[in-house]
Parts: structure tokens; C-alpha cells; sequence
């Protein structure tokens, strides 16, 4: 099939028609891929260069088409876990809302989003913005600046504040009153990807950290070996909405792969930044987005020197945003609840680190190569090859410096929050 088969000529009508107004008559479109960063798993992503005629006259417009993915197996997990109908939803429902008080908010221009699974946007590559890396095997390393941080807390800050003041549950509760990654049945996808990896990368490297002593973990790695009974209870409860600390629309899957920086050509100095995928939004504690983005895109010696300073970064922006008095907490209740649910993106950080490493040309194709049944599978961690993974991972904890150093920081910080959390 080629790339112009698998887009419908009546979508590019339409956002030609969103873009131009209601005169433009399509003349032709191209179609390029539009997966130029890390590889799209759940979605097709098409970039389309569109030209139309309005009043005699000639015009071309740019945009992105996001649609239902092209494998059966990723279908299948679309279909289960309703992600398209998650992100349709956000656009339709959510994002009206929150445009009320901030119109600016930080969030790529949607031109329209309709439940049959097509999404066009705005094509933010031809702004100049830019993804910060290009694939998964990057983030071996600290591949956000001080400067981008501070950016992106200012700006998730803002996102989030201008989810106050509406009842989420009230407005869409198909999509917030289950956790979609746990509670609905059939979504099975994120328990493999997330517990295949414990199971088989962070289990085996706490075992070979301690092989001297294995009594004194094991208490921590029985805990995580059930995953149905310990793991899984533990993560839901805080995913969801809790009245102890601030909650707002939490973007869900929230890393450095899914925000785009606009930067000074000479400087790199970060300018503007937008959002985007909301395939797995949730309406949670705000801790939920931190801290996903502090685990899984940036290191323990950039945690360590900067993550209370740009959390303060974040927490005055958020009060600045929210604008009511008295602030809706001050920064040390602030960070009590941020302590309180840090083990939650600890665990799901940890999950995804062997990904990039261990594993990452089993679950990313070649340049310019198809994504494959058999990636997806190795993604979501089948239960095939299970010494193997064992194996691999251990290897990579003892060869390979920079993935051992952050294995240790992140296990020594695990056994500490399961202390306080758990035991």
C-alpha cells in the first residue's frame, strides 16, 4: 500500500477547508511519513503538503494526519485500549475547556479529530520544532538541557492549571473514571511492556547487584515479582485522582518524546515548546506527568542537582497560572505529595530504561526501515526468550557504564521509597 492509499482524499478536504475556509476546492496532495523521531507504535503519522484553489486563486497548506495504525496487533491494542477514542476526546472535550482560560496554551493547533480515528494538526516540523532526540537508543544519556527543563515545567505548569476549575469526571468520564493502562479489559499491552521489564531487566540486575548478599533484597524483588497482587494495586492508586494533592488533565505518557522545542539557530537556547499525543491523558495528581518526565527523561546526577529547584519552577508557576488566593498549597505540602507517589514513576522510569538500552534495536527498525509485527511484539515483551531477556539485561548492566550507573542510582532509590512505602 502506498503512503497516498492510506489517507482518505475527504480528510484532506476537510483541513483544507479548516485552513482555508469553506470555498477551498482541492486541486492534489502529497503524503511523506511523518515519524521522523522515535518510531510511532500506536498510530500512523503522515505528513501532507496539500494545494487547493480559493476564489481562482492558488493555495497549499501543510499539515499533519494522524490515523489508526497499519498492523493488526497494533490495532488491536488501539482498539482495546481506546486510545484514539482518548485522544479525540481530549481534543473535542477537553482542550475547549482549558483553552477557556489559557487560549495559549502550550498544545499542538488540532484542526479537527473524529472518532473513525483520523486526527489532523498543525505541522510543527515546518515551524521549526524539533523532537530532542531521534531515537529511543539517545536517551542512554541526559538529553534535556537546564534551559529546556525550566521551559518545560513553566509550560506543563500552565497545562495543567488550566484544567482547574471544571469536574472531570462529570465532563468525560469514559475516559477518566478507569485507568486505561490498568483498569479496562483486554488492555494488557502496558502490564507486558512495563512488567516484562521488571520481570525480566530489573529483577535479574537487582540479583546481580546484590549476588553476595541475596537475602537482603529479596523481600523487594518477591514484591515485584507480583505484579497482579502488588504492582499493578500499587500503580492504580496513584493514577488516579486523589483529593490529597492537586489534580489536573495530565497528558499521561509524559517524556521528552512528546513535547517538540523550537530553539535559537545559534544559541540553542530552548524558545517555545509544544505538546503533543494524548492518547493516555488522565485526570490525576499533577505528580503523575513530573514524574514521568523526571524518570524515564533525565538522569540521576541531573535529578540530584536540579529536580527540587525545577519543581519550584514548576510549583510557582502553577499558582501564578491558577491565580486564586489563597495558592492551593504551599511548596512544602507541595512536595510531601510529590515524595508520597515518587516510588509510582520510579517504578514505571526503571521499566523503560533497559527499552533504550538492552533492547532497543529489537523494538526499533532500521533507518527508513517498516516497523514490524515482531518489534511491536518485543516492545510489549513477549513471554518468548525469557533467559534470553534475563541474559541480555545483566549483560548490559555489567558492559555497558552509563545504563549500570543509572540502574544503580534508580535501584538504590527504589529499596529506599519500598522501605518507606511498603515495609
Amino acid at each position: 500500500m502506498s503512503l497516498r492509499d492510506q489517507l482518505y482524499p475527504g480528510d484532506v478536504i476537510a483541513a483544507l477547508k479548516s485552513i482555508h475556509g469553506p470555498k477551498a476546492n482541492m486541486i492534489d496532495f502529497d503524503i511523506v511519513k511523518g515519524t521522523e523521531a522515535v518510531q510511532g507504535f500506536l498510530s500512523c503519522v503522515l505528513r501532507v503538503r496539500a494545494t487547493c484553489e480559493v476564489d481562482g486563486e492558488e493555495k497549499e497548506a501543510n499539515f499533519v494526519v494522524k490515523k489508526l495504525p497499519l498492523l493488526d496487533i497494533q490495532k488491536k491494542i488501539v482498539e482495546n485500549m481506546k486510545i484514539f477514542d482518548q485522544e479525540v476526546a481530549f481534543y473535542r472535550k477537553c482542550l475547549p475547556l482549558m483553552k477557556r482560560r489559557f487560549p495559549d496554551v502550550k498544545v499542538v493547533n488540532c484542526f479537527f479529530a473524529h472518532e473513525s480515528g483520523t486526527i489532523v494538526m498543525e505541522d510543527l516540523a515546518l515551524q521549526g520544532f524539533e523532537n530532542l532526540t531521534k531515537n529511543l537508543s539517545e536517551y542512554r544519556e541526559q538529553v534535556m538541557t537546564l534551559a529546556q527543563a525550566k521551559m518545560v515545567m513553566r509550560e506543563l505548569a500552565k497545562f495543567h492549571a488550566s484544567s482547574q476549575g471544571f469536574d472531570w469526571l462529570k465532563v468525560a468520564p469514559e475516559c477518566f473514571l478507569k485507568d486505561i493502562r490498568l483498569e479496562i479489559e483486554g488492555t494488557t499491552a502496558y502490564q507486558n511492556m512495563v512488567g516484562g521489564s521488571l520481570l525480566n531487566s530489573i529483577v535479574p540486575i537487582m540479583e546481580c547487584m546484590y549476588k553476595n548478599d541475596p537475602k537482603c533484597i529479596k523481600k523487594y524483588t518477591d514484591w515485584l515479582n507480583d505484579l497482579e497482587g502488588n504492582v499493578w494495586p500499587f500503580l492504580v492508586k496513584f493514577y488516579k485522582a486523589n483529593p490529597r494533592y492537586i489534580n489536573a488533565v495530565c497528558h499521561g505518557d509524559f517524556w521528552a518524546n512528546n513535547f517538540m522545542l523550537r530553539s535559537d539557530p545559534k544559541t540553542q537556547a530552548p524558545l517555545d515548546l509544544r505538546l503533543l499525543d494524548f492518547q493516555v491523558m488522565r485526570y490525576a495528581p499533577v505528580y503523575f506527568d513530573l514524574q514521568l518526565l523526571f524518570y524515564i527523561s533525565t538522569k540521576g546526577h541531573f535529578r540530584s542537582v536540579h529536580e527540587e529547584s525545577l519543581l519550584r519552577t514548576y510549583f510557582d508557576a502553577f499558582n501564578t497560572f491558577n491565580n486564586v488566593t489563597p495558592d492551593a498549597t504551599n511548596f512544602e505540602q507541595f512536595m510531601t505529595g510529590y515524595d508520597e507517589t515518587r516510588m509510582s514513576g520510579l517504578l514505571v522510569g526503571m521499566a523503560m530504561c533497559p527499552i533504550a538500552v538492552a533492547f532497543v534495536e529489537d523494538t526499533a527498525p532500521p533507518d527508513d526501515g517498516e516497523l514490524s509485527e515482531e518489534h511491536v511484539l518485543k516492545l510489549l515483551g513477549s513471554e518468548e526468550n525469557v533467559a534470553e531477556k534475563r541474559a541480555r539485561s545483566i549483560k548490559a548492566f555489567r558492559e555497558d557504564e552509563l545504563f549500570s550507573r543509572e540502574m544503580k542510582v534508580m535501584i538504590g532509590e527504589l529499596i529506599r521509597e519500598m522501605d518507606k512505602n511498603l515495609f
